[in-house]
């Protein structure tokens, strides 16, 4: 009898509850949390982005077994919340992890904005510096703005800052930059010279841990692009695309259009990572979702960056093959010498 009662109780609550829900999930739904939402994106081709001129209108569209990865992210509803983040390859993000205290939504949309910019100017650099192109750079390392949290926001320094020196060494670039940076620890202090319109000054930077390679130290600012004159000039068509990590899908499909040859192999390629201007790839962030969307548009090779690829073998299914770069060189190399499918 006391079963049978207990189990009455409970059905009558589930009644209750479930006679409510629609309108809960309607409500909960509409609600934001606090959190934000990353989830895998399917890998859609790279050509449709990119415009190389010279190429007749069909081909333009490049080779439809080059694709880009990217990462879903928005503002997660009540409901999601609530729901956590079961769903293969969706994690929930705090807030304060994406956007910092004095920033809003529009500053994370105008920093992923700036780094799009730089990331498809150092595309097309590097792919028509690999083929013997000659191509004039004016590079220097202004802020743009700042990331996260940002250590040097904290420190003094503002967007139009021009940094010119650190830890002693020449800053005429960003790739400078990061060369002066390396074998720096987490926590570590180090000093930046900048320049201020006509002023010049200093400031003692205590760096902050990467988000995505805790192991690595940032200064979280972000550098405006390089003026580059190219031979030959490059279209983009990216409206509603943020972030650097498209950087080598970009620089592989100019090389292919230039070059007017495959690199695949005859395999469907997806590709991650930031491409500096020397031809470094560097490591990017949602490596998880955009190995989850690697997978779900078929690709059989996954290029990325070597400090992400460990991460990217732990969410890869069997059918993806994980290919670590660390230059645009050795991502040439590596396609060259995939079987032919």
């Amino acid at each position: 009898m006391v079963v049978r009662r207990l189990l009455v109780l409970i059905v009558g609550v589930v009644v209750v509850v479930l006679g409510g829900s629609a309108a809960v999930a309607a409500w909960a739904g509409t609600r934001a949390s606090d959190y934000f939402l990353y989830s895998p994106q399917a890998a859609v081709e790279i050509g449709p982005y990119v415009d190389v001129p010279g190429e007749p209108p069909d081909a333009r569209r490049g080779d439809p077994a080059l694709l880009l990865v990217a990462v879903q992210v928005r503002r997660a509803s009540l409901l999601d919340r609530w729901l956590g983040d079961d769903e293969p390859g969706v994690d929930l993000v705090p807030e304060e992890k994406v956007i910092p205290p004095g920033h809003d939504d529009e500053d994370l949309g105008r920093q992923g904005r700036i780094l799009m910019r730089s990331s498809q100017q150092n595309a097309a650099v590097v792919a028509e510096r690999a083929l013997g192109k000659k191509v004039e750079i004016r590079a220097i390392a202004r802020i743009a703005a700042f990331g996260p949290d940002s250590p040097a926001e904290r420190a003094g320094l503002r967007e139009g800052d021009e940094i010119v020196e650190a830890r002693g060494r020449t800053v005429r670039d960003l790739d400078d930059l990061r060369r002066a940076l390396e074998g720096v620890r987490p926590g570590e202090r180090v000093t930046l010279a900048y320049r201020r319109g006509a002023d010049r000054g200093t400031a003692e930077v205590a760096t902050a841990p990467n988000p995505d390679d805790p192991k690595r130290a940032v200064l979280g600012v972000i550098i405006a692009p390089a003026e580059a004159k190219l031979p030959i000039p490059v279209r983009y068509e990216t409206e509603g695309v943020g972030g650097p990590s498209a950087g080598l899908g970009f620089a592989l499909e100019i090389y292919s259009a230039l070059a007017k040859r495959s690199v695949v192999r005859g395999h469907r390629v997806a590709v991650t990572g930031e491409i500096l201007m020397d031809g470094t790839v560097a490591p990017i962030g949602g490596i998880k979702q955009k190995t989850f969307g690697a997978t779900d548009a078929d690709a059989d090779v996954f290029l990325v960056p070597e400090e992400n690829a460990a991460e990217a073998r732990r969410w890869a299914e069997d059918g993806l093959r994980i290919v670590p770069v660390g230059t645009f060189a050795e991502a040439l190399d590596a396609l060259a010498e995939l079987p032919a499918a």
